[in-house]
């Protein structure tokens, strides 16, 4: 099941605005007849209290980090959380699995930088908190490995959207679907897709 979901903890509370998707569509009652968007949600972090939040299990972390993310004394409230929720950060039976902290770890750094902590802070709270074995230099790098895989996955998307580029203008050309496997790259399957897709069209 995906619950596509999100989080507000603005400076405004309540949200000011409908929390129901269904509003912001031209024809509202359309938009709830099709059906498609009836997973999205949003939640108001700013009117749940902690207690309530503690009931939501693994992302009650995430939730606390978010809604006291403007306090002044967020470095204190987020080293007491990191201890409350040590063990489900790094339990490998946490249905996020080990890595959670990753996360939970890249959120308080941005909100650190917007703070105006220093570069080390969040690295070197999350290293002390959770007796993590890595370094503070090796967390750091953490936010660095992430972004070099989004930049590879955004180059290969980007690959992968030139050669159905290519392939449409082949196939628009009349050129046999050999050809175009053969000089694109793309499998079989790929351009049989892509050939119901321009048939649809």
């Amino acid at each position: 099941i995906v619950v596509c979901a999100c989080f507000y903890h603005g400076k405004t509370s309540p949200y000011p605005y409908s929390a129901h998707v269904h509003d912001y569509f031209t024809n509202p009652s359309l938009a709830q007849e099709l059906g498609g968007f009836n997973r999205f949600h949003l939640i108001d972090l700013t009117v749940i209290e902690p207690e309530e939040m503690q009931q939501h299990g693994t992302l009650a972390l995430m939730e606390q980090v978010l809604k006291y993310s403007r306090e002044r004394d967020f470095f204190n409230l987020l080293k007491e959380l990191l201890e409350t929720y040590k063990d489900t950060l790094l339990s490998l039976e946490s249905p996020l699995g080990s890595d959670y902290w990753h996360a939970v770890y890249l959120v308080a750094q941005r909100i650190f930088k917007a703070l105006g902590y220093g570069e080390e802070a969040a690295a070197d709270l999350f290293s002390k908190s959770l007796n993590l074995s890595k370094s503070k230099e090796e967390i750091m790098n953490v936010t660095q490995a992430i972004r070099q895989e989004g930049i590879q996955q955004g180059i290969q998307q980007g690959m992968q959207q030139e050669k159905l580029g290519i392939a449409r203008t082949m196939l628009k050309g009349k050129e046999p679907k050999e050809k175009v496997v053969k000089f694109t790259g793309l499998t079989k399957q790929e351009l049989d897709k892509l050939v119901r897709e321009m048939g649809r069209n």
